[in-house]
């Protein structure tokens, strides 16, 4: 607890906040690391985060990109609580972060190493103003395309998209490594090897899960049958979901 605390001190320092805003309790009330709702007039910062905190002071990178992200916690909240509006708090760290793209940078490898959850509006913002940075925007289509969709046409959509197309595909595995399949088998396999790759998962999927049996057939016709598929897409899907059934499948298919 000592040395979050010091940590939190040092942000204050930083960003000159009155150091006493900062309070420790056992949990939020809205169950994040911190918020203004727990205690009014004060910034509340769980206790537990104290575990994650690395050595106060130690020249390291784990250290450096610790305080980063507390930077970021005491201006977040600290504008919520001065303003009372979360968008104003959000944008209060899209400034910064827009100035400052290195600690952009460290800001979201901290995110991930330090296991935090970032407020799924506030995740989307963050990429904007790194996407600016480097000159792109998010793509903005007239159709909002399903992640079927998205996986199915790897020509017509960014890396990104596509990455977060199999981010949400994550929610149901099954799915997940039968588009995975269906890619690699559109490049890979020829039209006699990927019928009996069709037959082989199918009767799999009818043993295991008879409910997922018209889906498996369904998905993999569909996408068997599209066109411009690369080996490239093919890599990134399987590497991306790292799904060892879904390979051993692809080969076990393949060798019929």
């Amino acid at each position: 607890r000592d040395q979050l605390m010091r940590h939190f001190q040092q942000g204050c320092n930083d960003l000159g906040i009155p150091k006493d805003i900062v309070v420790l309790v056992p949990k939020t009330k809205t169950a994040k690391v911190a918020d203004v709702i727990t205690k009014p007039g004060k910034i509340a910062v769980r206790s537990d985060f104290a575990c994650r905190a690395p050595p106060f002071g130690a020249d390291t990178a784990e250290s450096c990109a610790f305080q980063i992200v507390v930077n970021d916690i005491l201006r977040h909240e600290y504008e919520e609580l001065q303003s009372g509006s979360h968008q104003q708090a959000c944008q209060a760290s899209y400034a910064y972060f827009a100035g400052h793209p290195q600690q952009l940078s460290q800001f979201l490898k901290a995110v991930d190493k330090f296991s935090l959850r970032l407020e799924k509006d506030y995740r989307l913002g963050l990429l904007k103003v790194e996407l600016a940075l480097k000159g792109r925007s998010l793509p903005v289509r007239q159709h909002r395309a399903t992640p079927l969709e998205v996986v199915a046409n790897p020509n017509r959509y960014s890396l990104l998209s596509r990455q977060l197309a199999f981010r949400t595909l994550g929610a149901n595995p099954s799915s997940q490594a039968i588009v995975a399949l269906a890619e690699a088998l559109g490049d890979y396999a020829t039209a006699e090897a990927a019928n009996s790759a069709l037959v082989s998962i199918a009767a799999k999927a009818e043993r295991e899960r008879p409910d997922l049996t018209g889906f498996v057939v369904d998905t993999l016709n569909e996408v068997l049958n599209s066109e411009g598929y690369a080996s490239k897409v093919a890599v990134e899907a399987l590497s991306e979901i790292g799904t060892n059934q879904a390979v051993s499948y692809l080969f076990r298919a393949l060798s019929v």
